[in-house]
């Protein structure tokens, strides 16, 4: 249990029955404002997609910016620039048959009515495998505009140029989709396989590889080249997620969040360390701080753990159990936490050094009028004081005393004394012989 506890600076409220899950969470400059602030997105399995900026006032109306219902369940959302025309920030919303493109508009609003969002499709492409989820970047090489790759449920890597589809390539031996995210420094894909292998695909491989319409054709296609994996690490558990951590100009990370641990992977394939875990994760964000990569895990006991390194700086108390964690920049204040519940409601939080102020409330039962105790203690003193025997006499008159007082209170017949009291002596002697021998009464 930690000590302390995470500040909430901001909540959004949700009505709805909702429901959504990792990938469902982005947050950039959607609307390319000036002052370069961030706005959380979140996308449900309902098909609506909720726009906010969040501002200190807790559940202010200003905060929603747009929410539009686009009939079709939501699996993950992305931010990039995916115009080839244009640098801004646009949303790519993926389906289980559609990637859709959009563009977040700000209409100036008049007098206090402040400003209207709207969210317009720009083009949208069909999909003809099942999607299981996606990874953008600049592939080739490509510096000024973002790409997108769709991996769907049958292993087959579907990549789209802005208004273009370029290629569809299978994965060899694949059995169940994994994690994706593409590492611009090597210009390659990493995934997680069936066979809980760590696997990186060069994007000229997949280029030049066989291109075919159906899987089952594969095998009789004699043309092009077989698509052969760059590197491969056995990771020996199952793998969650994935994420590329850029530590400086000249190397990036890929860290690998497992059931039971988290690794850091060079990239030519290297294990740099690995953190064992004794606790069920939920999710986890990697970024890097002065060349270092600090690592940020959710626990399913709504917990927070910060870890530089391997080393564990902080923990904190979420209240809640995310589906997933990013960092982002609000009111000019960079490192806020945004986090997504499975109900849809995101969060914005910070780390502070306020202590849980939880307590066990106290039973009515031990409730004790000091009254009644001082007065009992009065009665107590003079007959400890008169005696000079040892401890078995001092008990035994203070047991008398005792038994003397509440027959006064209660009356005999309640207390219903036996005739033989030195039974009773001898029975209390034996208890307190043996509580002094360390037995259990």
């Amino acid at each position: 249990m930690s000590l302390f506890q995470t500040h909430e600076l901001w909540r959004s409220k949700n009505t709805s029955d909702e429901e959504c899950g990792f990938g469902c969470l982005s947050v950039a400059n959607i609307d390319n404002s000036t002052d370069g602030s961030d706005k959380v997105i979140v996308g449900s399995y309902h098909g609506v997609v909720h726009i906010y900026s969040p501002t200190p006032d807790l559940n202010h109306a200003h905060d929603v910016l747009l929410e539009v219902d686009l009939n079709l369940p939501i699996l993950q959302i992305e931010a990039g620039r995916f115009i080839s025309v244009s640098s801004d920030l646009h949303l790519a919303v993926l389906h289980p048959r559609i990637l859709a493109i959009y563009k977040i508009s700000v209409s100036e609003g008049a007098v206090d009515h402040g400003h209207q969002y709207s969210m317009s499709k720009l083009f949208q492409h069909p999909l003809e495998r099942t999607a299981m989820n996606m990874a953008t970047g600049c592939f080739g090489g490509a510096h000024d505009r973002d790409y997108i790759c769709v991996q769907s449920i049958d292993g087959s890597l579907s990549l789209f140029e802005s208004e273009s589809f370029i290629f569809t390539r299978f994965l060899p031996g694949f059995l169940l989709p994994g994690p994706l995210v593409f590492n611009p420094r090597t210009d390659s894909f990493v995934t997680i396989s069936s066979a809980n292998f760590l696997e990186s695909y060069s994007y000229q491989v997949l280029a030049v590889a066989t291109d075919v319409d159906k899987k089952d054709e594969k095998q009789r296609v004699s043309t092009g080249k077989k698509i052969l994996v760059d590197w491969s690490f056995n990771l020996g558990e199952n793998g969650v997620d994935l994420q590329v951590v850029q530590i400086n100009d000249k190397s990036n990370v890929i860290m690998v969040l497992g059931e039971r641990s988290i690794f850091c992977m060079d990239e030519g394939g290297g294990l740099k360390f690995m953190l064992k875990l004794d606790y069920n994760v939920a999710c986890f964000h990697a970024y890097s701080c002065n060349g270092a990569v600090v690592t940020l895990v959710c626990t399913h006991s709504q917990q927070l753990l910060v870890y530089d390194v391997t080393k564990l700086r902080w923990a904190a108390r979420l209240g809640e159990v995310p589906v997933q964690i990013l960092r982002g920049n609000f009111n000019n204040t960079p490192g806020i936490l945004v986090t997504l519940s499975d109900t849809c409601s995101a969060r914005c939080t910070y780390l502070g050094t306020s202590p849980s102020m939880f307590m066990v409330p106290r039973s009515k039962d031990r409730e004790v009028d000091a009254d009644d105790l001082q007065l009992q203690i009065s009665k107590l003193v003079p007959i400890t004081h008169d005696i000079t025997q040892g401890w078995e006499e001092m008990v035994e008159a203070s047991m008398t005393s005792l038994l003397k007082m509440f027959g006064e209170n209660v009356g005999e017949s309640v207390l219903k004394f036996p005739e033989n009291t030195k039974k009773l002596k001898k029975r209390i002697y034996a208890v307190i012989d043996k509580i002094n021998k360390g037995g259990k009464i």
